[in-house]
C-alpha cells in the first residue's frame, strides 16, 4: 500500500518522535511502518514536501535518500545536529565545505543568529539552487551560497554527478566513480580567494562533506583552521578517499599536529577515536584547549 501525501506527512511527524533509546517500542514500530507504507526500494516514494526543520522550514525531496532521513527522523544525522546546536552561538561564522541542500547549514545559520555567517559552498547546479531555495524559504539573510568546489586553486574542473536512477543523486564527486559518471565542469575557488572574498576574517566551525576530497579541502584550508582553530567535521569513507590516493592517518596525523581531539559521530553516538577510525563516520574535531568542554 502506498500512502499519499497528507498521510506520509501525518506518518512523519509520529517517525519523527520514536527514538530508538527513549521509545524502543515506538521505534520498532516505526521501523515495521516505514517498511510497510514508505519502503524505499518498494514505493520509492516521491515528491517535494515543505517540513519543518529545527527552528524552520525544509524542502524535503523524498526521491533522495537524504530527503526521506529527514522526512522521516526529522535530521539527517540527529546526533551532528545536536552538536551542531552544542557549539554553535550567536554571531558564530560557520563555512559549509559541501553543502548540499543544506541539511547542516540550516542549522548552523538558525543557531548562528543574525548577526552569525553561514558560507556554503556548492558546486553541483542543481543541487546548490535547492539550497538557495531552502536559504529563501527561512528568509536567511545570514548564509550566503558560493557555488564552486574548493581546491586549491581558482578555475576549473571536471566534475562528476551521480546516476538519476541512485538513492543519492544529489551527491557528486571531482572523480568518477561507477555510479557518478555525468561529466561536467564546475568552478574552483582557492582558500585564499575564498577567505579574500567572503572577508573571512575568523571562523568557529567548518563542515567537510566532498565525496572523498576531504583530505584535500583540509589542507587546501590549512591557514584558515591553525589561525581561527574552528570545530571541525570531516566525512570520512575509506573507499571514497582511495580514489584521491588519500587514507585517515594522514589527516588524523595532521590534526594531532594541529592539537585537536578527535570524535567519531556514527548513527546516534559520538566518542573518543582510539586507534583507527572506522570506514565510515564523521570526524568531530576539537580544539584541545576546549575538549574538555564538550560532552559528546
Amino acid at each position: 500500500m502506498k500512502l499519499g501525501v497528507k498521510s506520509m506527512i501525518r506518518l512523519a511527524h509520529w517517525t519523527r518522535r520514536a527514538d530508538r533509546h527513549r521509545s524502543p517500542i515506538r521505534y520498532r514500530a516505526r521501523r515495521a511502518l516505514l517498511k510497510m507504507f514508505c519502503d524505499r526500494k518498494r514505493h520509492k516514494p516521491v515528491g517535494r514536501i515543505v517540513m519543518p526543520y529545527d527552528r524552520g522550514l525544509m524542502v524535503v525531496d523524498l526521491s533522495t535518500q537524504l530527503g526521506y532521513q529527514v522526512m522521516f527522523d526529522g535530521y539527517h544525522n540527529a546526533e551532528m545536529a545536536r552538536i551542531i546546536r552544542n557549539i554553535v552561538h550567536e554571531g558564530d561564522v560557520c563555512l559549509d565545505v559541501g553543502a548540499n541542500v543544506g541539511a547542516y547549514a540550516l542549522i548552523m545559520a538558525f543557531w548562528a543568529g543574525a548577526t552569525g555567517r553561514v558560507i556554503a559552498l556548492e558546486p553541483n547546479p542543481p543541487v546548490a539552487e535547492r539550497l538557495l531555495e531552502n536559504f529563501a524559504i527561512n528568509n536567511l539573510d545570514n548564509a550566503c551560497v558560493v557555488q564552486a568546489a574548493l581546491t586549491g586553486e581558482d578555475g576549473e574542473a571536471e566534475f562528476y554527478t551521480y546516476d538519476p536512477d541512485t538513492r543519492n543523486i544529489q551527491a557528486a564527486s571531482l572523480r568518477p566513480m561507477p555510479i557518478a559518471h555525468q561529466k561536467s565542469r564546475v568552478r574552483t575557488i582557492s582558500a585564499e580567494t575564498l577567505e579574500r572574498t567572503e572577508n573571512l576574517s575568523h571562523c568557529d566551525l567548518v563542515k567537510i562533506d566532498v565525496t572523498g576530497a576531504e583530505l584535500l579541502v583540509l589542507k587546501a584550508l590549512s591557514r584558515l583552521i591553525e589561525r581561527c582553530r574552528p570545530y571541525l567535521f570531516i566525512e570520512h569513507c575509506g573507499r571514497l578517499w582511495a580514489r584521491f590516493d588519500t587514507n585517515v592517518s594522514e589527516a588524523v596525523e595532521m590534526l594531532n599536529a594541529w592539537q585537536y581531539s578527535i570524535f567519531i559521530v556514527k548513527k546516534d553516538r559520538t566518542l573518543p577515536l582510539e586507534g583507527i577510525a572506522p570506514d565510515r563516520c564523521n570526524l568531530f574535531c576539537v580544539p584541545r584547549r576546549e575538549a574538555h568542554n564538550i560532552l559528546p
